[in-house]
């Protein structure tokens, strides 16, 4: 059995959380989240279903938070240098600590919200700067 270093392992995350079928994923649970949560708050009650589904969620976004910390190997600490990855994690541990019954739990799912719009903004942008570049190329005259 092998080691596997410090530095594969930082790698790997990296290169994870950078393909598009890691962000995909990540964003339909997201969406998937959003939809839970509206259907939540219209029907006022929540079924076992939909419980086990926010579960299923939450166990991704688990996953997810682990992943992004492993980018950041040996120097976990550079994950705290930005607001919303700290918040992304403490939202995240106040969701997993919390008990369900717990009042104001509800405000702690509002965030996900938040970051859902962050993250649409970010596919947004991206869009539009695939635009803009697809809008070069077609302007540049065929080589001869």
């Amino acid at each position: 059995m092998s080691c596997v270093s410090i530095s594969v392992v930082q790698k790997g995350c990296d290169r994870l959380t950078k393909s598009p079928i890691f962000k995909l994923v990540i964003l339909g649970v997201l969406l998937l989240d959003v939809v839970i949560l509206c259907i939540e708050l219209l029907l006022g009650d929540m079924t076992l279903l939909m419980s086990q589904m926010l579960n299923g969620i939450l166990i991704i976004l688990v996953i997810e938070m682990v992943v992004r910390l492993g980018t950041k190997l040996p120097r976990l600490w550079h994950f705290f240098y930005k607001f919303w990855d700290s918040f992304d994690l403490l939202i995240l541990l106040g969701l997993l600590y919390l008990p369900d019954d717990f009042h104001y739990l509800a405000l702690l799912r509002l965030p996900r919200f938040w970051r859902m719009s962050r993250v649409l903004r970010g596919t947004s942008m991206v869009k539009s700067a695939v635009t803009g570049v697809a809008k070069k190329v077609k302007q540049k005259p065929p080589r001869k």
